[in-house]
């Protein structure tokens, strides 16, 4: 038998009674926890919610003041430069200190790494990744380069430090480990010169007619 100051003055309760009591408080104060863990949870996804609903509203404004199209939900950081007239689909992740040209047309799901520099009327192809770290995790970065009038098809994974000339291509699906020259079709894991930009060209021509 023990004494409970709860169960009134002078009353004694039994281990069994106590244990009860405490397992009946207990269940009301997990409970409670319960209660306030569902609430956060709720307004971290209200927060995250509004976070991307401000990330478009930006997107938007730099759009309409730059002639941009970004769809969303994109996400831009503040010192990422867009050219005019560039198009950017949904699911996008541009990072610090990247340069986009004039007329780029820039799909869905693409990743743009920190420092990451791409010309002017770039095509890059959805699920596309230009990386910049080549020996994760580092501070010293590698970004890519893309210069003007090259073409990226999609699910293209362009490693660290790597460059593509003027006008190349590189085929869907390919793993770019080193520079592609200006003109240079590529394709394959690793990517691999297949072709010249004219022979690309003409074949390019013979499927539209």
């Amino acid at each position: 038998m023990t004494n409970a100051p709860s169960g009134g003055k002078g009353k004694k309760v039994t281990k069994k009674q106590a244990s009860r009591f405490r397992y009946k408080w207990l269940k009301v104060i997990y409970g409670k926890m319960d209660d306030l863990e569902a609430k956060l949870r709720k307004l971290d996804f209200l927060l995250t919610m509004l976070d991307y609903k401000l990330s478009a509203l930006e997107n938007l404004i730099m759009a309409k003041r730059e002639n941009v199209t970004i769809y969303s939900p994109t996400y831009v950081h503040d010192t990422a430069e867009i050219g005019e007239g560039t198009k950017i689909g949904a699911f996008c992740d541009i990072g610090r200190n990247v340069k986009i040209g004039k007329n780029c047309n820039i799909q869905c799901h693409v990743t743009i790494s920190n420092g990451c520099k791409i010309g002017n009327n770039v095509f890059i192809g959805p699920n596309t990744s230009l990386l910049n770290d080549k020996y994760p995790v580092s501070k010293k970065l590698s970004p890519v380069i893309i210069e003007d009038n090259a073409v990226i098809g999609g699910g293209v994974i362009i490693l660290p430090n790597v460059k593509i000339g003027k006008g190349a291509v590189v085929g869907a699906g390919s793993v770019v480990t080193r520079d592609v020259p200006p003109n240079t079709v590529v394709c394959g894991n690793p990517a691999r010169k297949i072709c010249e930009w004219e022979e690309y060209a003409n074949k390019k021509s013979k499927k539209k007619n």
